[in-house]
């Protein structure tokens, strides 16, 4: 799988969410919380280690004053998206290499030489996403 880049704040919150309700869609917990192997018990302050999140670095990437910050805006938009009923897979979310401005994914666009078949495409919801254009 390719590294993913990231444009701003609210699409770095959308990546934490999807990740999080990824055992929920999966029909595993009806909750992140309820998944002992999810990265929500961090991102919430309910357990330490699982070096894979650096919490303060999220706190910094996302202008947050503090840890606690952090862990009440993920809490808040995992119980949104759960009530909403958001559980739906978001392809654009799955399958794109990057998301953010236009600015943003066609300069990731440009650093990316190896691929040949990059489709960059304004999202539904304003953003723009690129993402390797499979023939079908």
């Amino acid at each position: 799988m390719p590294p993913l880049a990231i444009d701003g704040s609210d699409h770095l919150c959308n990546c934490l969410r999807t990740i999080d309700l990824n055992m929920v869609r999966a029909q595993f917990a009806c909750h992140p919380g309820e998944w002992a192997w999810c990265g929500n018990q961090k991102l919430v302050g309910k357990r330490e280690g699982f070096r894979l999140l650096e919490i303060d670095r999220l706190v910094d990437l996302l202008g947050l004053s503090d840890r606690k910050s952090l862990a009440e805006i993920h809490r808040q938009r995992i119980v949104e998206a759960i009530r909403a009923g958001r559980l739906a897979r978001e392809e654009i979310r799955t399958e794109s290499i990057t998301m953010g401005s236009e600015a943003f994914v066609r300069e990731i666009a440009s650093k990316n030489k190896r691929r040949k078949k990059l489709k960059i495409a304004k999202t539904v919801n304003g953003s723009w996403s690129m993402r390797e254009n499979h023939a079908r």
